[in-house]
Parts: C-alpha cells; structure tokens; sequence
C-alpha cells in the first residue's frame, strides 16, 4: 500500500542527519510535489483570504494593513504571507522552529502572484495588490519589499515577543501537526502575545493525512491504532496528531483563549457507517465521544484572550 511505503521511506530518512533537507529533495526531485502545482497553490492562497474574512467578521471596521500579524509554521514557500501581503497586510512576523523556508519556492510563489494576478483575484474573491515577480536572493529582502520578517529557528511556545504585541495570528494546517502538550504551550505563548481585542484563526485539518496519497486509506485509518503501533507509522517528518475536534477546542480554552466562532466540517452519512463499522482502537471510544465528534474532518477556528473586551471609544 501507498501509505505504508510512504511511512517506512519517511521513517528512514528521520533517522538521518540533515533529514529535512533530505527530505525536501525527496519531495522535489522524486514525490514532484513541490513547486505545488496551481491548485494547490490557488487552495492555499485562498486560506489566507479566509483568514482575511474571519478578521472582518469578528473585528468589523479593523485595517489590514495597519494590523501586525504572526504566523507560526509558515512553510516552503510561503504562499499564505505573500497571499496576505497581497490582500493588505504590510507587518507580518513568521517563525518557524527549523529554517524550511526554500528561497527557489518562494520565488516561484512570487512568480505565479506576478503571472497569474487576475485569476488569483478571480480564485479569491478579492482585489489584490500586484505582487513584483522579481526572485528575492535572501530572507532579508522580504521585510523591504513586502513586510514580512522570517524568523527561524524560533520555538512558538517562547517567542521573546513583547506581550500585547500582535493584532492578528494565523495558522493554517499546522496544529494537526504538533504535540497536545507543545500546542498547550503555543496556545497559552499566543494568548499573552495578543492584544486585547486581537484574533487567532486557525484551519485543522482532521484527517489521516495518508489518504491524500493513497486512495485506499480512509480519512480515518489511524484511529485503528494504538499509541505504540502507530508511533512506528509516524515518522517525525510528517507527523499527526489524532486528536479529535473537542479536544482541540479544550486546549484553546485551557490556554485562556475565548472561541468567537467555529465551524466544522461534519461526517457525512457514509462517515458515520464507516466509524460504526471500524475496529477503531478503545483509546477512541470514549463514553462521552459520540461518532460525530470521532469523525468531524476539519475544524476552523476563530479565537481571542478570554475576559473583558476593551471599551469602544
């Protein structure tokens, strides 16, 4: 099976030194995963323009460009902070705990914004500032062309930041990712980070990222697997959580982060007979978890530090 080959060859190169940048090659040269192609690249700029909307629906009247954003977890290419730059962001602040930032894929980014600007607006809904195509030679350019600072390595559970010092944060696929006791620490980084009446918006994904490449693996394969068993078919270079959609609303709220808005993409009607019919692993059957929650694929959310709002003047 896909998955399986797929796990025993990411397995291997964790294990190696310099397995990131192994990896990369690996995702370039044999996967051609990267550059992405142009729909993926179209999705992932439009996850930014959602974050955007989630700004204006909880933070009506507030200006992009006049806000200071923070992403952890920013990736190869750096779609979503050039998708931002575009839509008016002119402060953003990038971290990420290891240097992934691949300066030939972020010039790609620029070159398919500079390329491809009409569909793009097309794609997001939205006017967009032109992005110059010209390719950056270093991270340092970016702050001078479009405000954006790359930090790495950083660790996002202790910044160094100045507390109340971020307007708006974003996360797009990357808390399914990390560790629930990291996540704790980030959550609770992010809450002392933010100012009063900032925002956290947050896109997870849900699913068993192995049936993206294998279509013989459902959404749910790896809530078959004890802890131990699948700690073997978790390599660190693609690592997934398997929490599930309440519990990563309780550590938002453990961190001292008030839920403004969530939306979740539910299981269908063969998702549940799937799950009824599953050997899925006791850890997973809670008395309280109903095959709902077992089985919701996404969850957005939308967050801000819990207590009394600042007074409107």
């Amino acid at each position: 099976m896909k998955w399986l080959a797929k796990a025993a060859v990411q397995g291997a190169i964790s294990v190696m030194p310099r397995s990131h940048e192994i990896n990369y090659i690996f995702q370039r040269k044999v996967t051609k995963r990267l550059p992405r192609g142009p729909e993926d690249f179209d999705f992932h700029a439009a996850t930014a323009a959602q974050h955007v909307h989630s700004l204006r629906r909880h933070r009506p009247g507030a200006d992009l460009g006049q806000l200071r954003l923070y992403e952890f977890g920013s990736g190869w290419d750096l779609i979503g902070a050039i998708s931002l730059w575009a839509l008016g962001a002119n402060d953003q602040v990038l971290v990420d705990i290891r240097p992934n930032m691949r300066i030939e894929l972020v010039n790609h980014t620029l070159a398919q914004f500079a390329a491809r600007h009409e569909a793009l607006e097309q794609r997001l809904g939205e006017p967009l500032r032109r992005v110059d195509g010209r390719p950056i030679a270093d991270a340092g350019e970016l702050e001078g062309r479009f405000g954006i600072r790359y930090l790495a390595p950083l660790d996002a559970r202790d910044t160094g930041f100045d507390a109340g010092s971020v307007d708006f944060v974003t996360s797009t696929f990357t808390l399914e990712h990390i560790p629930a006791g990291d996540l704790a620490d980030i959550l609770a980084e992010i809450r002392r980070l933010l100012t009063p009446d900032g925002l956290m918006s947050s896109l997870i994904d849900l699913q068993d990222h192995y049936s993206y490449i294998d279509g013989a693996v459902s959404a749910y394969n790896f809530l078959r697997y004890s802890d131990r068993t699948w700690a073997l078919l978790n390599p660190q270079l693609q690592w997934q959580s398997r929490q599930r959609y309440p519990e990563y609303l309780e550590l938002f709220r453990s961190a001292g982060l008030e839920i403004v808005a969530e939306e979740h993409l539910s299981p269908s009607e063969a998702d549940l007979r799937e799950l009824a019919a599953m050997p899925i692993h006791p850890r997973f059957r809670a008395v309280d978890r109903s095959l709902h929650d077992l089985g919701v694929r996404s969850l957005d959310v939308v967050a801000r530090v819990a207590g009394e709002r600042p007074a409107v003047t």
